[in-house]
């Protein structure tokens, strides 16, 4: 008895660049499943392929199964799930399709079909790695569609940033409306001589705390930090940025925040700082004092008042000529 021969395989398994080649030098109209490993191939066409085949395509349609993942002119596919369906006429793609949709596959397959049969032109004609016009048009949408996300991710970012900023910002002045800050230059804690000495045994420091203050101030906190060039630039570019919050309490939050530059001053004030200045400043550690006004006393006028202790009058004074040099507190 003779044996029988299995009958061949509906579509050929591509699963390399040599047997890709040879695909592509078929004879006819030849349908290629794209597929990625983890999802297989599009077993649902099956039986819709055989029928075309046997009942009109014959020798002129052929088909294919091709792995993306191990086929270098299709990886451009790689971790679709989707089915894609690539026509190929005489080596080069002639259409593009995606989806099972069947009545539309169908109607693409007869197309192409009859105008290889007919000698007639295509649509296009491009190599197998090229993208179609279908593949623009998806790549041109996912590109638009993510860049409106991009776009509303960091307008939402802003707006919660902003949010942030604006609930810090109400936390603070609430806390913080009754607080100032105070700058104790370097020099006050040395002595005549130029050596260090302890706060304690500092003349001013002691005259401040113990006698200037406590009637209408608690110290609620102090910080010894040595200043430099950047953050005195610094300082004064965040009086400039911030002209509707107070002054005083600009120097309270950026004494919270660590920043550790602040200044006793106005905004109106024409006052600068000279070279002498910046090195009394510099020349060691300051001391910053952030203040706090006792019960009883909230409807002080913090700036009159302290100007009053330091200068002897209710206004900073407009240049540093007008300053007296046994001052302690700037």
């Amino acid at each position: 008895m003779a044996k029988k021969v299995a009958p061949a395989a509906l579509q050929t398994e591509v699963v390399n660049d040599e047997e890709w080649a040879k695909v592509l030098k078929r004879k006819g109209l030849v349908v290629v499943d794209v597929y990625s490993d983890w999802s297989g191939s599009c077993t649902g066409m099956v039986s819709i392929l055989k029928k075309i085949k046997m009942e009109i395509g014959g020798d002129a349609l052929s088909y294919a199964t091709a792995s993306c993942d191990r086929v270098t002119d299709l990886n451009r596919f790689q971790g679709k799930s989707e089915p894609t369906w690539m026509f190929i006429h005489e080596g080069r793609m002639i259409n593009l399709m995606f989806g099972a949709h069947c009545p539309q596959f169908v109607k693409m397959l007869m197309t192409e079909l009859e105008r290889v049969q007919k000698g007639d032109e295509h649509e296009f004609s491009l190599d197998v790695s090229e993208m179609s016009p279908e593949e623009v048009i998806r790549l041109k949408i996912q590109e638009e569609a993510k860049i409106v996300k991009e776009t509303a991710r960091k307008s939402r970012k802003a707006a919660e940033a902003k949010a942030r900023y604006e609930a810090e910002m109400l936390h603070l002045t609430t806390s913080l409306c009754n607080e100032t800050c105070l700058l104790l230059f370097p020099w006050i804690f040395k002595d005549e001589e130029g050596r260090r000495r302890d706060k304690r045994i500092s003349p001013p420091y002691v005259e401040l705390t113990e006698e200037l203050l406590p009637e209408n101030f608690i110290v609620e906190q102090e910080i010894r930090k040595r200043l430099n060039e950047d953050l005195i630039r610094q300082m004064l570019d965040e009086v400039s940025c911030s002209p509707t919050i107070p002054i005083d309490l600009i120097f309270v939050l950026m004494l919270i925040k660590n920043l550790s530059f602040f200044l006793f001053f106005n905004t109106q004030s024409t006052y600068s700082f000279s070279e002498i200045s910046k090195q009394l400043l510099l020349d060691g550690k300051c001391m910053f004092m952030r203040l706090k006004i006792v019960e009883g006393r909230k409807n002080l006028d913090v700036h009159s008042h302290l100007c009053n202790i330091l200068f002897n009058e209710s206004t900073l004074p407009e240049s540093e000529d007008s300053l007296n040099e046994d001052w302690c507190v700037k």
